[in-house]
């Protein structure tokens, strides 16, 4: 799978729909629109900390949600990011993505909820032309004791 890296800079400036239209259904769309729609949706996600919105715009009604804490479909998985505790603070911080073949993308970045531990975490989504359909994500904090002393997303 070939990945083209994405710098900060260009995550910081919202990417702009390619059209008036919904992009679930999927419809078609070429490498380069796919990677404005995968680059906004995880801006409006992980920037912006939009993540129902982000799902409700970009994600398709048969979501396919790797995650076992939570259950596939669109509606399942707003519900799941609903039911977490009201005013819980989560706090990202995007360390690398990109978008590439196989229609797939990533975003590596840094998580705290509240006050506790960072954890790293990988989110991959595939893409259907222009809807996300597919997510699987890898989560670790670093455990007391580690031997290595490097950090998680450095």
């Amino acid at each position: 799978m070939f990945i083209l890296p994405i710098t900060l800079l260009a995550l910081s400036v919202a990417a702009t729909p390619l059209s008036n239209k919904p992009y679930c259904p999927p419809q078609s769309a070429t490498p380069a629109e796919q990677t404005t729609i995968f680059n906004e949706f995880i801006n409006t996600f992980i920037n912006k900390g939009a993540v129902i919105k982000a799902l409700e715009v970009h994600a398709a009604d048969t979501y396919i949600q790797h995650n076992p804490s939570a259950l596939s479909g669109k509606e399942a998985t707003i519900n799941f990011f609903k039911s977490m505790p009201p005013g819980a603070k989560t706090t990202r911080e995007i360390i690398n993505q990109g978008f590439g073949g196989n229609n797939t993308g990533f975003v590596h970045y840094k998580m705290q909820r509240g006050e506790g531990k960072w954890t790293a975490v990988v989110d991959v989504y595939r893409m259907e032309g222009t809807c996300v359909v597919e997510h699987w994500d890898v989560m670790q904090e670093k455990p007391a004791g580690a031997k290595n002393p490097l950090a998680m997303w450095s």
